[in-house]
């Protein structure tokens, strides 16, 4: 993607319509040395000619809905129109000083469309007012930004001169905005029914991903598209009345519905649409994701209680073809990214990709290679950590009640890839099927904090465990009992702690196991040592991947430093880890880590 402009010029002889259109809108003739989709110069024009309905706006995405059907979806890499149900899509270079699509008076319209928008019900949206000097100085700076384009970005004497101005510029711009973020906080989730209703009403079949449709879960694998909160609104919907099918066959009279998520970076509209879905059909919903949730502490939270369905949001992060990076991407690189990226450029491992990204000449082993001979392995490491673009694939894991007094279990494959694809076309193609699905009234929202809880649950099994115990039992009698109250009768019975002397490390990763895992060991008189333990949301390469021998390093570091028994490193979800057992020589330096493989737990 070359610019607006460049659409128009480059089309301008060969498109009937685009020519008079281009014409209208008194936009420059412009050339372009890349190909450009005549459609999608076509689906532009015919955007900058209708009126922006609805607006969506986050740090890293902005979605526009006009009152022609029309739609605009753009990423820092990558733009989704559609159009008469119809998505064309183009890769490029969209970062924040890419608000050029919106020069002008679009920009201003745009931004006042935040103040004012209304959807078709007449609820208003969440928005957040900008003050008109603030507006003014970002469209002076999106303006000079441009400017500098326009005159230095061929100029090679000049171009040095381009990019620290626009660097200042863009820092000032980003100071101007870092208050005014348009995505929705985790603390604002409510289930808001006016806001996704409507916008589920205009859901087409061109919004729904088949694919996503897996054998055990929800999942985007190919073909990725965005997925909008308003589709996972109908999903949920469809998810209620499955269950409340199986409850009415089998006489379930819960209501309750339990939502966590994972360390993943995952956009909080997304279970916003599932909560409003589940209060529109008369469920109870308890939400424990205000911060991170592992898969111990999600665990916890489905054996404490019956649940009539729950669900596990997830994402995963997949590369971008072509190892295209964006300039904003590859400033998190540190402070000496700019030098970094011109010695790249100079020894020929990388490309410019546009006005705001780079390309990657070879495989991303050959370029660490490469990278050994100039940099410190840190270094590398630092720099590889932000050469892999990613895109972020959402994904759900539902359980549900099917038997009275039973346990949740993951839908089938039959269910998820037949029964509830099918009821999600058939509201896609009736929307009015919705208000079928509306419960007697409204359900209600709370939420808990899970993890206290469960790092008292795993205390309990370490001390049962250390007794030769039965696990089994102790299982038992939490489902079958109160379950807060049976784990506290184990703490009660025992003070007991049994890795007292031991000294454990604990690489946490900034995953929500690590403050799990070392309170459970503290509890049991274990010394711990503690690694990254701080909690995070989680995007794009990660250290989380014990498999990953360089992962575990520091682990290894700071078992050696300290004289530990042992390490524990735990995956991104919790559900993975490696323990680590240092074999010291007679004059106490390390000989070498041995990792217990899950097997040798077994005996």
């Amino acid at each position: 993607y070359q610019g607006r402009r460049a659409y128009f010029g480059a089309y301008a002889s060969q498109t009937q319509e685009v020519a008079p259109a281009a014409a209208a809108l008194s936009v420059p003739e412009a050339t372009s040395e890349e190909p450009v989709d005549p459609q999608v110069a076509l689906t532009e024009i015919r955007l900058q000619q209708s009126v922006v309905k609805q607006v969506f706006l986050r740090k890293d995405s902005i979605r526009l809905v006009y009152d022609n059907g029309a739609e605009l979806a753009v990423t820092p890499t990558r733009a989704e129109f559609t159009v008469s149900g119809r998505t064309l899509s183009a890769d490029g270079t969209f970062g924040p000083a890419d608000m050029r699509l919106f020069e002008g008076d679009r920009l201003a319209n745009l931004l006042a469309a935040f103040d004012a928008v209304k959807t078709t019900d007449g609820a208003e949206a969440n928005t957040s007012l900008l003050q008109e000097q603030v507006l003014a100085r970002l469209e002076a700076i999106f303006a000079e930004q441009q400017s500098l384009q326009d005159r230095f970005g061929s100029d090679p004497q000049m171009a040095e001169f381009a990019v620290r101005k626009s660097e200042a510029l863009q820092a000032e711009a980003d100071a101007l905005v870092g208050s005014f973020d348009g995505a929705m906080a985790w603390s604002d989730v409510e289930g808001d029914i006016a806001l996704w209703l409507p916008l589920a009403r205009q859901v087409t079949g061109s919004d729904l991903n088949p694919d996503m449709f897996r054998d055990y879960d929800y999942r985007y694998v190919k073909d990725f598209k965005m997925l909008k909160p308003e589709v996972v609104f109908i999903m949920s919907l469809v998810w209620a009345k499955m269950a409340l099918a199986k409850a009415e066959r089998e006489g379930i009279t819960t209501r309750d519905v339990l939502i966590a998520r994972d360390a993943r970076k995952i956009d909080a509209e997304i279970v916003d649409a599932q909560v409003a879905a589940f209060r529109y059909a008369g469920l109870n919903v308890v939400f424990i994701g205000d911060e991170p949730n592992c898969v111990t502490s999600y665990s916890w939270a489905v054996q404490s209680r019956e649940w009539l369905m729950t669900v596990f949001n997830t994402a995963s992060h997949v590369a971008q073809p072509d190892g295209v990076v964006t300039l904003d991407e590859f400033e998190k690189i540190g402070s000496d990214w700019r030098s970094i990226l011109l010695d790249m450029i100079n020894t020929g491992l990388l490309k410019r990709a546009g006005a705001d990204a780079v390309q990657i000449r070879q495989s991303l082993e050959e370029t660490r290679k490469e990278l050994a001979h100039f940099y410190e392995e840190q270094t590398v490491e630092r720099i590889m950590r932000h050469l892999q673009p990613d895109m972020i694939v959402r994904g759900f894991k539902v359980t549900q009640l099917g038997v009275l007094g039973g346990n949740v279990r993951s839908l089938t494959t039959p269910e998820i890839q037949i029964e509830s694809l099918r009821m999600v076309r058939e509201i896609v193609a009736d929307p009015s099927r919705i208000d079928e699905m509306k419960g007697d009234s409204f359900g209600t929202l709370s939420r808990e904090r899970v993890e206290e809880a469960a790092i008292r649950f795993n205390t309990a099994v370490g001390i049962t465990a250390a007794r030769n115990g039965s696990l089994y039992d102790l299982g038992r009698d939490i489902k079958e009992g109160d379950a807060e109250a049976k784990v506290e009768e184990v703490l009660a019975s025992s003070s007991e702690k049994p890795l007292a002397g031991l000294k454990v490390v604990i690489e946490g990763s900034h995953t929500p196991s690590g403050p799990v895992a070392a309170g459970a060991f503290e509890n049991l008189g274990a010394q711990v040592e503690g690694l990254h333990l701080d909690g995070r949301e989680i995007s794009g390469l990660h250290d989380a991947d014990p498999s990953i021998a360089r992962n575990r390093a520091a682990l290894e570091r700071r078992i050696i430093e300290t004289r530990a028994d042992f390490g524990i490193a735990f995956d991104l979800d919790g559900d993975r880890g490696a323990i680590v057992i240092p074999e010291w020589n007679s004059d106490g330096t390390i000989k070498t880590f041995h990792m217990l493989a899950p097997d040798n737990l077994l005996g």
